[in-house]
């Protein structure tokens, strides 16, 4: 297994954004880095990171739902095959993978730097 899947990794205007997935121990880390001008504004910087971290315990809640949505018939429960499929190209995954935890009461852990 990779230690890094990247989902996302281009030019947004003048912001670059790279978006990817990691394995944590048992648990799963999806983490966006955005580096612009633009930013600045919002956040007081140019660059800012997010970490979305899913822990072991709620990765079969995850993966059911994942796979409910689009089966993979070659891995049909490795979570992050089905991460990947979900939110490759998708520059905004960490938004989208929160709403979709939040819509099914999966907990998870968000932090912003």
């Amino acid at each position: 297994m990779t230690d890094e899947i990247v989902l996302f990794d281009g030019q947004l205007g003048s912001q670059s954004v790279h978006v990817w997935l990691e394995a944590r121990g048992a648990g799963i880390a999806l983490n966006s880095q955005d580096i612009g001008p633009a930013l600045e504004s919002a956040f007081g910087s140019d660059e800012v990171e997010t970490f979305l971290e899913i822990d072991a315990a709620d990765i079969p809640a995850l993966t059911a739902l994942l796979a409910a949505e689009h089966p993979i018939a070659n891995t049909p429960g490795d979570p992050l095959e089905l991460l990947e499929a979900r939110y490759r190209g998708d520059s905004m995954a960490t938004t989208h993978l929160r709403e979709l935890l939040t819509a099914h009461g999966i907990p998870y852990r968000f932090s912003v730097i």
